[in-house]
């Protein structure tokens, strides 16, 4: 490397072997000076980024300048680094603004329009199960959409919200229906807050708090099978479908829950020791529970298969996700709904876990024994069955101050009433 000086002083270069600018080769300039005592020679760049000794010459008396007044940049380096801090908080405000532009369009999108595309985007990416998809889709499409779907997100407020809630609760809907539909509502504010697409609070917090007591239900189910409507309906189901029935039984003299049922493996059915051992449970803990002398003869005739598989399955071994709709339509083919109102006295497949609870009671076993078996967390989920162990209560009362009797109490009323 051949260093030359250039016609401007202060100003050198070196030429590059082989690279060409024009007909001369390319050169590579640097500018030397003083400050603060020291010496700097730093680069400026090649001819064939568009410098010349002239324009290089010119940076190096901008820089002296510079020096002299005391205004930054003194140096190449300070020079290069305000230039890309300029351009970044360029780059930063363009960004800023295409943001700003973005958010402005979303948030001129109706919620529908949010609903249809972002959102259900969203669930599909976060892997949300497919069946609670299509349910709020449908729920979205017969309540909210009617009613909001056409309206911007800032536009959304209790009146609205109110407005859904008369309509479902006039059409017979439970009060939890529309405590799903504010779940869906929320959850569309809140992922549009998230993105930052929608700066105010979310009107679902706020018309919670201004509906606190509106907006409180009793949905639990109340009724149970006697025993002569279970064997009734387990005779019919058995008749259509083996795997419902098999289900059901289990459900009936276990307790379990569909979705603990679903996922049940030979693994946790234990026929040596009669027990069945729930995994996965809605209320996290896992649980044992014993099996009835029905249950284990059932199990033996299915024939046990692999450990890890699946107990109950689907059509194609498929794993069960819900309740065959078979279920309803032997409820309806016995008529057990007929003339019921109340959607907690309706018959569902939920109920025969409740029927196995409220026999369990009916029999005496006390409510803590029966929480464990069922799988509650707190006693509070045990004590909707506490009324139908009134008659064994009334027995127990009546066994207080039997040896307090006091002697003559009858002959002392007797005379009492004669005077």
């Amino acid at each position: 490397m051949i260093w030359m000086k250039s016609e401007f002083p202060g100003v050198r270069f070196y030429e590059h072997d082989d690279r060409k600018h024009g007909v001369k080769k390319d050169r590579n300039y640097y500018i030397r000076y003083k400050w603060r005592g020291k010496t700097f020679e730093e680069a400026v760049g090649w001819a064939s980024q568009g410098n010349t000794a002239r324009s290089v010459y010119d940076l190096l008396a901008e820089l002296k300048r510079n020096q002299k007044t005391g205004t930054p940049p003194f140096t190449i380096k300070e020079k290069t680094e305000i230039a890309e801090r300029k351009q970044a908080e360029e780059e930063a405000a363009r960004r800023e603004a295409e943001a700003q532009e973005d958010q402005a369009s979303v948030a001129k999108l109706t919620f529908a329009e949010i609903f249809e595309g972002l959102y259900l985007e969203e669930q599909h990416i976060s892997g949300k199960k497919a069946t609670s998809i299509e349910t709020e889709t449908v729920l979205f499409q017969k309540w909210i959409k009617p009613m909001i779907g056409n309206l911007p997100l800032a536009a959304i407020g209790k009146a609205d919200l109110d407005a859904i809630r008369t309509k479902m609760l006039n059409k017979g809907m439970a009060i939890r229906s529309f405590h799903y539909a504010l779940a869906i509502i929320s959850q569309v504010f809140n992922l549009c807050i998230g993105r930052e697409i929608f700066a105010a609070p979310n009107p679902v917090s706020i018309y919670k708090k201004a509906r606190r007591k509106q907006l409180t239900f009793d949905n639990k189910k109340q009724r149970f099978l006697s025993e002569t409507e279970a064997a009734d309906l387990l005779k019919t189901i058995q008749g259509r479908s083996l795997t419902l029935y098999h289900v059901c039984m289990v459900s009936l003299y276990a307790g379990l829950r569909a979705s603990e049922i679903f996922r049940l493996r030979w693994v946790d059915v234990d026929l040596l020791n009669g027990f069945l051992f729930v995994k996965d449970t809605k209320t996290g803990p896992s649980r044992s529970v014993p099996l009835h002398e029905k249950l284990i003869a059932m199990f033996k005739e299915i024939c046990p298969g692999d450990k890890t598989a699946l107990v109950f399955t689907g059509k194609g071994g498929k794993p069960l996700s819900e309740v065959s709709r078979t279920f309803d339509r032997c409820v309806d083919q016995l008529k057990l709904n007929e003339g019921v109102e109340d959607r907690r006295q309706k018959l569902t497949f939920h109920n025969l876990r409740h029927s196995c609870a409220s026999w369990l009671v009916m029999q005496s076993v006390d409510l803590y024994t029966v929480g464990k078996l069922l799988g509650h967390t707190t006693t509070r989920m045990t004590e909707r069955y506490s009324h139908l162990s009134a008659g064994h209560m009334r027995q127990a009362i009546e066994k207080i101050g039997r040896k307090c009797e006091v002697p003559g109490d009858v002959a002392l009323l007797q005379s009492a009433e004669s005077q």
